[in-house]
């Protein structure tokens, strides 16, 4: 697995109409780059210099590692009616939020067995 912040590997691109169009355009957040790990999206900032703290969603609509600066207006939409349930906590670096993602990934690719 290649960090976010490495030069990427490859940049796939998903058509309009193809079957993973909507499911991308859905998961899209802003500021944020969208990667796919085990044929799920998550997000990544877009910013590498952030402030640490950060908060990171491995499960529910967007997978993510969250800026402090933006958690309150996030936290709110999570706990509106009609979301998936989110499951979510706090990490120091960005790095072990994407860790995290990962992990959580790899746990709702097992579940949709």
């Amino acid at each position: 697995m290649t960090p976010y912040m490495a030069e990427p590997e490859e940049f796939v691109t998903v058509y309009k109409g193809s079957i993973e169009f909507e499911e991308a355009a859905n998961a899209m957040a802003d500021e944020c780059f969208l990667y796919s790990y085990q044929g799920i999206f998550y997000n990544m900032p877009a910013q590498h210099n952030l402030k640490h703290h950060f908060y990171c969603v491995t499960r529910g609509r967007y997978i993510r590692v969250f800026p402090a600066c933006l958690w309150c207006d996030v936290k709110i939409e999570l706990q509106t009616p009609g979301n998936h349930v989110a499951t979510f906590f706090a990490v120091r670096l960005l790095v072990l939020g994407e860790q995290k993602s990962y992990v959580g990934v790899a746990q709702s690719v097992v579940g949709r067995d």
